[in-house]
């Protein structure tokens, strides 16, 4: 299975972050080097964690958009992003891959949002995260890969971009059956 498409799902910080374009610009490059014939674009939407309408929203948006034109497509959320990727998800058949950063999905409960997805999902946790700790993103169904990265890995210099590039790799080997 080849992944054609790679959507990019922001978390509440995303939007407040003021490096946070350039972040995800970084993030879309590296992708594309894993995923030569992919595309990579981010949906955005502002939300705050304790609106979890918005999530559900934000989810049927990016459902509405992408979710049945039948191209093979992983999604990648970041933070409270990978649970609405995972919420996305569940009605959006061509999903093949979820792919979460400082993702808390052992708290997905308190939302209600993304708890239920079959979808192949690996999650990589942050050991030097200060809002997501490693043990809030293990959970039943979920693949986890350490990485020694803070909530915001700063991926902007030349180590930077290497660590993002080694990250992903790992994750992406990770990944059963899609290449």
């Amino acid at each position: 299975m080849q992944i054609k498409r790679i959507i990019g799902v922001v978390g509440v910080s995303d939007s407040l972050f003021p490096g946070a374009d350039e972040w995800w610009a970084i993030v879309g490059r590296v992708f594309l080097e894993l995923f030569p014939k992919a595309q990579f674009s981010v949906e955005r939407q502002l939300y705050f964690p304790w609106q979890t309408h918005l999530m559900r929203s934000y989810a049927s948006d990016i459902r509405d958009r992408h979710g049945h034109d039948g191209v093979n497509t992983m999604l990648f959320g970041h933070s409270l992003g990978g649970l609405v990727a995972c919420e996305a998800a569940l009605t959006m058949p061509n999903v093949q891959a979820l792919l979460t950063m400082c993702t808390p999905h052992r708290l997905a409960f308190l939302w209600d949002v993304g708890t239920r997805s079959t979808v192949p999902l690996v999650a990589i946790a942050g050991t030097k995260d200060q809002f997501i700790s490693p043990g809030l993103i293990e959970g039943a169904g979920v693949t986890v890969v350490r990485a020694p990265i803070g909530h915001f890995p700063l991926f902007s210099d030349t180590s930077g971009k290497e660590l993002a590039q080694q990250i992903f790799a790992e994750a992406y080997a990770a990944l059963p059956h899609v290449h």
